[in-house]
């Protein structure tokens, strides 16, 4: 900190309070969809971008407000338990009432509450904050959170702060977004070009079900049904966080029991199987490579065992990557809060393909796409964690007195 700064505790620098949970029966009856009132907050309604949805149909009318706690303009609010604790913090631009799980600090004129506001995200306050958190589902006490402390220069000094970062976040939160929007153009393009690929398939190409185009002495099947705790040296078992869109990513991987997945041994991978995901995460398919043989998947991911004498695997994951086969799936999944596909509706998806030779061609000309597609991919996202990390940097110093 630098010289001529104090350190002050929260409690000491304004009021901290926590607002009031409302009953989800009396929510729903009560509060939802009014015309008038004061917009109610909880956690749920401010995003790790720090943007608070004031129009989430939850409404505290006049007659009701002196029973709630209520958040003026410019006051700073927090989570303070549960998984966004200490990660979701917002800033008002008008008069709340705000969920019990969410501490409100409404500072002294003495104290520039951008300033305060902007200390939140600084990597010394997330640490300050992370080292308090007790509990099963984490959680910091109003008294512990009281105590933690701010470094305050001079008002005016604090102003200047401010108006630095907030320049300079303008400026780093713009080249995010066009970095995000080419992030996500890139994926489309690559979509794109994919699609076009199979809808165009010419009349000579063959229309075949799934099932029919795997080995004889094996299904198309899903894995295993209850995982259960993680198991040091286990089997890696993949599960729909691992299969994604034309990709395996490994990052997270359950291990489960060598028995559990020896009584699953029809899914036991052999390599150059096709997965598929068909519960809850769906979209997700890619290719098993050499150095998963030996894996399992779990009950929410399919196995299609694809005979290569008749078509190529990579073949096979471009066409159910593409738009044609999600249409299909689309009209042929089941359930609401929780979707899938059923087994038999996996196996019955009507493949288009051509001879193997011109298969591979194919297959060839996509992987060409797929890695401009994936050095672009890493050059945006490198790109957003680079700035991610300069906003960090810039609090670090502004904190420290060195802008």
């Amino acid at each position: 900190m630098k010289q001529g700064w104090d350190l002050k505790k929260i409690g000491e620098i304004g009021t901290v309070f926590n607002g009031n949970s409302i009953n989800a029966k009396v929510k729903k009856e009560k509060y939802t969809n009014l015309e008038e009132g004061l917009p109610y907050i909880a956690t749920k309604d401010i995003s790790y971008e720090s943007v608070i949805d004031y129009g989430n149909g939850i409404k505290i009318p006049d007659e009701d407000k002196s029973s709630f706690k209520i958040a003026s303009q410019n006051t700073i609010l927090i989570c303070a338990e549960g998984g966004s604790a200490g990660r979701k913090i917002g800033f008002t631009d008008q008069e709340v009432c705000f969920g019990n799980k969410l501490f409100a600090l409404s500072t002294t004129d003495k104290v520039n509450s951008r300033f305060v506001y902007y200390y939140y995200f600084s990597p010394q306050f997330q640490e300050d904050f992370a080292s308090q958190l007790t509990g099963i589902i984490g959680g910091v006490s109003m008294a512990k959170f009281k105590k933690l402390k701010v470094p305050l220069p001079s008002p005016p000094e604090q102003q200047r702060i401010v108006q630095i970062l907030e320049k300079a976040f303008v400026a780093i939160d713009k080249a995010k977004q066009n970095a995000e929007q080419n992030l996500s153009n890139t994926r489309e393009l690559f979509k794109s070009y994919l699609n076009e690929i199979f809808e165009n398939s010419n009349n000579t190409w063959q229309e075949r079900p799934l099932n029919e185009l795997c080995v004889k002495e094996r299904i198309i099947t899903y894995g295993v049904i209850k995982l259960g705790d993680n198991t040091i040296n286990g089997v890696p078992c993949l599960r729909t966080s691992n299969v994604r869109w034309l990709n395996i990513d490994i990052s997270g991987i359950k291990l489960i029991e060598q028995q559990l997945s020896s009584e699953y041994s029809r899914t036991i991978l052999k390599g150059a199987e096709v997965l598929v995901n068909v519960r809850g995460t769906l979209g997700g398919v890619a290719v098993v490579s050499d150095n998963m043989v030996g894996w399992n998947v779990s009950r929410e991911v399919a196995v299609v065992p694809i005979d290569k004498d008749i078509v190529d695997p990579f073949f096979i994951s471009f066409f159910i990557g593409s738009d044609l086969s999600q249409m299909w799936f689309n009209s042929v999944k089941k359930g609401a809060a929780y979707v899938g596909i059923n087994i038999e509706d996996l196996r019955r998806l009507p493949i288009y393909f051509p001879k193997i030779d011109a298969q591979r061609i194919i297959v060839e000309r996509i992987k060409d796409v797929q890695r401009k597609y994936y050095n672009a991919l890493n050059i945006y996202e490198r790109k957003i964690a680079n700035l991610q990390e300069l906003k960090k940097s810039i609090l670090q110093k502004a904190f420290e007195g060195e802008l």
